[in-house]
């Protein structure tokens, strides 16, 4: 009598688990942050007008104070500026921008000759100054994805011929700091602010204040803050100590430095992120696809579930209260598939 009671109860208890199983929910809410490995802001440096008509010094400059905070910057180059200065018969200028791209900078190609209305012209000519210009770039062996136009000037046609070229993006728009702009064949970045312009002393102090307060508000937005120069005129005035004090100020804080190939990279990269989730016997699971190296996300379930993985590849902290469990996890190597599993007690 004893067994069979036994074996009754435990029918009933097994019944009891199919039911709890039955009816509870495993429905995650899941919010991916903006940036990679949790930053707050992105922060971008360009520099244009790079052309072996001005001295290497400048450029070198411009390189070494980079380096002192770590920031990366993307270089538009004029390949033959005004048709005199050919960078490829500069060997000393071809090896300083290889050093460049070895040290995670990016070089972008701005125009051919740098006229001021170079590209607004029709297709064929666009394309015949493409040519020239990436042939030039081919034998300094550089290969470009990013493109100025001089003085931000071009046609509605532009884009698509740079398409046709295998470039990633075109910066050739005026204005502010922000994010790309995905409204045609390729993603269209604005230049920034430029607040070092052959800087006088006079207006040093009212140009630093308005940079400033511009990253303040682009960190409280967590967006990004685009900060442009050109590599004569920041280095004629105050411009490079300019700089110096903006770097200081900016890289304080938590941020996401990047060239704009990886900024429109990682925006091509987050939209691209998918996920599944299943119940499963022991409680859950939640599958990732396509994930780059550095995505961050907060996962909030019910506080009776909890997170069962553990990875050299992938960050996780927990915090649970009387209702949620939250868990933030940080993905250190990309995956095109990764299964994250929870328990449910």
């Amino acid at each position: 009598m004893r067994k069979v009671f036994v074996v009754f109860l435990a029918l009933i208890l097994v019944a009891g688990a199919g039911v709890a199983q039955h009816s509870r929910a495993f429905d995650p809410s899941i919010t991916v942050d903006t940036w990679p490995y949790k930053y707050s802001m992105a922060f971008t440096v360009t520099c244009d007008d790079v052309s072996s008509g001005y001295p290497l010094e400048y450029l070198q400059e411009i390189h070494a104070l980079l380096t002192s905070y770590h920031v990366k910057a993307t270089f538009f180059v004029i390949p033959y500026h005004g048709e005199w200065d050919l960078i490829t018969e500069s060997p000393q200028l071809i090896q300083e921008l290889h050093e460049l791209m070895r040290e995670g900078h990016e070089i972008g190609l701005h125009g051919y000759a740098h006229y001021q209305n170079e590209f607004v012209c029709d297709p064929e000519s666009q394309r015949d100054l493409l040519n020239k210009a990436l042939d030039i770039m081919d034998e300094a062996g550089i290969t470009v994805r990013g493109f100025r136009a001089p003085c931000l000037r071009c046609t509605e046609e532009t884009t698509f011929i740079l398409k046709e070229y295998g470039f990633v993006y075109d910066s050739s728009m005026f204005g502010e700091s922000g994010e790309p702009v995905s409204d045609g064949p390729l993603p269209r970045l604005p230049s920034g602010h430029e607040y070092t312009w052959y800087l006088s002393q006079e207006e040093y102090n009212e140009k630093l204040s308005l940079a400033q307060s511009e990253a303040e508000e682009k960190y409280r937005e967590r967006t990004v803050f685009s900060v442009v120069m050109h590599m004569k005129a920041v280095n004629e005035g105050e411009g490079i100590d300019l700089l110096n004090e903006l770097l200081s100020f900016v890289t304080a804080r938590d941020v996401w430095s990047c060239t704009l190939l990886e900024l429109v990279e990682w925006e091509e990269a987050i939209h691209s992120v998918r996920w599944d989730s299943k119940k499963t016997l022991t409680g859950g699971e939640i599958t990732f696809y396509n994930v780059p190296e550095g995505l961050s996300l907060t996962i909030v379930l019910p506080s009776y579930y909890a997170p069962d993985f553990l990875s050299d590849d992938i960050a996780m902290t927990c915090n649970t209260d009387d209702d949620t469990c939250e868990v933030v996890v940080c993905f250190e190597k990309s995956f095109d598939e990764v299964a994250l599993p929870f328990t449910f007690g």
